[in-house]
């Protein structure tokens, strides 16, 4: 038997070359499995979890997926209460020490957090992609971000480069470090926008040709999601920025009070369950 590794959506599953008599394969069941992988709707993938469960009880499902199966469903359901977050920016503005600090913020607001990066072409002014994790309990996956709950944007002339909305939930969030308002994108999504660079120079974070940014978008992110709190973001900051730490909090703090928010009803936030 051999095995590789597929993603569909926001879950990772496994494929199997097996040889046994077709009776022990019914397309029904199999089916179901591939179903439940590819649902995005969660009260539908939850009804379906539970018809699936129903019916390893009763020893309807073929032996060699039951063997995965348990597997397969801790991943789905886990995934369904998680909250994530893909930051896109390039090479030298910080998009994975953001990705960091917002975990650290994360769990000194009492959350299990990740973060991780993915590098492209490591050079700097590259496309950077880097990623957290947020959730109530404990978090033992270890795979890429394809759905992610919100994006937050680094640079906005990626929008023109890069799908940034590539696999983004039907109710997920966009933040933008622009002058731009929100009404000016045409998303289906929440916009919410902040001059994150105009805070940055004015703290003097980076330079006029390479402001660093990263502190003021998380100043944002705390404004437009609301599951952490910008005083547990100042905290992290202060505790993991590498230099001009009473700065780069101050900036989160300024574009906390400034980020604009595309939507009416600020109480509109997420939590991670």
């Amino acid at each position: 038997m051999s095995s590789s590794s597929r993603k569909s959506n926001n879950i990772l599953y496994f494929s199997f070359i097996i040889y046994i008599p077709p009776y022990f394969c019914h397309p029904i069941d199999n089916a179901l499995y591939f179903l439940l992988l590819t649902m995005k709707n969660k009260n539908e993938k939850e009804s379906l979890t539970a018809f699936i469960l129903a019916k390893d009880k009763k020893g309807c499902v073929p032996s060699y997926i039951l063997q995965y199966t348990s597997k397969i469903i801790s991943i789905s359901s886990h995934l369904l209460c998680m909250f994530e977050i893909r930051f896109h920016g390039r090479g030298g503005q910080g998009a994975v020490t953001a990705a960091n600090i917002l975990a650290m913020a994360a769990f000194k607001q009492g959350y299990y957090s990740q973060s991780f990066p993915f590098f492209g072409v490591e050079r700097r002014g590259a496309p950077v992609q880097a990623f957290t994790r947020i959730d109530e309990k404990p978090i033992d996956i270890r795979m890429n971000v394809y759905s992610p709950n919100a994006v937050v944007i680094l640079d906005p002339s990626l929008l023109d480069v890069i799908n940034v909305v590539e696999g983004l939930k039907e109710d997920g969030f966009i933040v933008i470090n622009t002058s731009k308002n929100p009404s000016d994108y045409d998303f289906d999504y929440k916009v919410a926008t902040v001059d994150a660079t105009s805070i940055a120079l004015a703290h003097k974070l980076g330079s006029s040709a390479a402001p660093i940014v990263n502190t003021s978008i998380l100043g944002a992110y705390s404004r437009a999601i609301g599951n952490v709190s910008i005083q547990n973001i100042m905290e992290a900051i202060k505790e993991r920025a590498p230099a001009k730490k009473e700065e780069n909090a101050m900036a989160a703090k300024e574009a906390y009070e400034k980020t604009i928010l595309g939507w009416k009803n600020e109480n509109n936030k997420r939590s991670c369950c």
